[in-house]
C-alpha cells in the first residue's frame, strides 16, 4: 500500500493530502511536466512524434539497431544523438529513427556507439 502524507499539503491545504508537498502543482518548484500527461513539454514532443510519423509515412518500419519489422503501433522513436548529449536536439526530427520498444530500452541514454560496443 502506497504511503499516504499525514500532514495537510503545504501548497494547496489539501486534507488529506492525496499527495506530498513536493508533488503538488501548487508548488513552483514543480515542473509542469511532471505532473500532467499532457504539459507543455509532453505536448512538444508529441508534435514531433506526429511530424516525424507524417513525414515517414509506411505499413512497417524497422528497427534501426536490431533490424526488427514493425507495425506502426509497435514502433518507438529513438534519439540517435542522446538527449543527456545534446539536448538542442531534442526536437529535431533528423534524431529520430524507429525502433523497437526492447532496443531503444537497453540503448537508454548510451551513444550509438557505446550502444554497438556493448
Amino acid at each position: 500500500m502506497p504511503v499516504q502524507p499525514k500532514k495537510p499539503c503545504k501548497w494547496c491545504g489539501e486534507y488529506p493530502a492525496r499527495h506530498f508537498a513536493y508533488q503538488c502543482k501548487e508548488n513552483p518548484k514543480v515542473r509542469s511536466y511532471h505532473i500532467t500527461k499532457h504539459g507543455k513539454v509532453a505536448q512538444t514532443w508529441w508534435n514531433v512524434r506526429r511530424k516525424w510519423f507524417d513525414d515517414n509515412k509506411a505499413d512497417n518500419y524497422t528497427c534501426y539497431l536490431c533490424g526488427k519489422w514493425l507495425t506502426p503501433a509497435e514502433t518507438t522513436l529513438d534519439h540517435v544523438v542522446p538527449r543527456s548529449h545534446d539536448a538542442s536536439l531534442r526536437y529535431e526530427t533528423s534524431n529520430l529513427r524507429p525502433c523497437c520498444y526492447t532496443c531503444n530500452g537497453l540503448k537508454g541514454s548510451k551513444s550509438l556507439e557505446n550502444y554497438k560496443k556493448s
